[in-house]
């Protein structure tokens, strides 16, 4: 893996995990069954050259559920669906899909923080800061919550319900979707390269999210969780960290060059949406490079 390329999945990996090697990396073998690899390089070197699927587990701690320590980010996939055999749609069906599909995504009115563009669809996360569970139920519970009420929200646009799970499994950006099986050969389905669209930086509290999907549904039974928490409730009991994670807001002050660099990055996304709203992607696409250039430098 090339130098750009490492630095992109990078930064990337650290959006949910400052400490990358925390998170959970993935590769699928040929019977699809899941194996951990810890190092980068190795996991794209079996995407790129023994066509392995690879992918990670955004929330910090192990592979099963009950081993997952802080939530990082809400997330959804949303999905182009199959035809009435089970099987994928061509490639021309799949791109009118998503185009309807990345409509909903950029007018909904809780902005996502990355978008990952998949071959069958889209997955779109909402960056948290780190919510540590600390042996409770009730974050778990609000979390949980969120999730059923974005699927259900997104439910017309192929929302996945059997992706929702804490410790749930997630294809990682700048790699290839691969399906070399005879059948999608034969259909002419290609691979595809995944690649991710950064919107919001700033990342949400649980409880903001909770509060701002709260108003997407009038479900009284969805939000029993809303007024028996806060963020403040649970903050002073967390676990002390050194981790240092990106927030605009917390950033030392570097004069009027630091603001005006951050209202430009700021008006940029809004152009960014605007020109996919327009079907323009390919000037859209060039705003997003330099997105990325000012985030990364700027940390913005």
């Amino acid at each position: 893996m090339d130098y750009q390329k490492r630095r992109k999945v990078k930064r990337f990996l650290e959006k949910f995990e400052p400490e990358i090697s925390d998170l959970t990396l993935l590769y699928a073998d040929p019977s699809n069954r899941m194996h951990t690899e810890d190092d980068i390089d190795s996991l794209y070197e079996l995407n790129e050259h023994q066509q392995r699927d690879i992918y990670f587990i955004p929330n910090y701690g192990g592979t099963r559920i009950n081993e997952i320590e802080a939530f990082n980010t809400c997330f959804l996939d949303l999905d182009a669906g199959k035809d009435t055999n089970g099987q994928y749609f061509s490639d021309r069906k799949i791109r009118r899909k998503k185009k309807t599909i990345f409509k909903a995504i950029i007018n909904f009115e809780i902005t996502p923080n990355i978008v990952v563009d998949t071959r069958n669809g889209y997955h779109v996360y909402w960056l948290l800061v780190p919510t540590w569970i600390d042996g409770t139920r009730t974050i778990p519970n609000v979390w949980n919550t969120i999730q059923k009420r974005l699927c259900q929200h997104f439910a017309p646009h192929g929302s996945d319900k059997k992706v929702l799970k804490a410790n749930q499994i997630l294809r990682l950006p700048y790699s290839w979707w691969h399906k070399k099986d005879i059948y999608h050969r034969s259909k002419g389905i290609k691979e595809y390269y995944c690649d991710p669209t950064y919107f919001r930086s700033k990342r949400y509290t649980l409880s903001d999210l909770d509060r701002l999907t709260s108003k997407l549904s009038n479900n009284e039974k969805s939000r029993k969780y809303h007024n028996n928490w806060s963020f403040d409730s649970w903050s002073s009991n967390k676990p002390k960290t050194t981790k240092k994670y990106h927030n605009s807001e917390s950033l030392p002050e570097k004069g009027d060059t630091y603001g005006l660099i951050r209202d430009t990055t700021t008006f940029l996304r809004d152009v960014n949406q605007v020109l996919f709203r327009n079907n323009m992607q390919y000037m859209a696409k060039e705003a997003n490079v330099l997105i990325e250039k000012l985030n990364h430098e700027f940390n913005i």
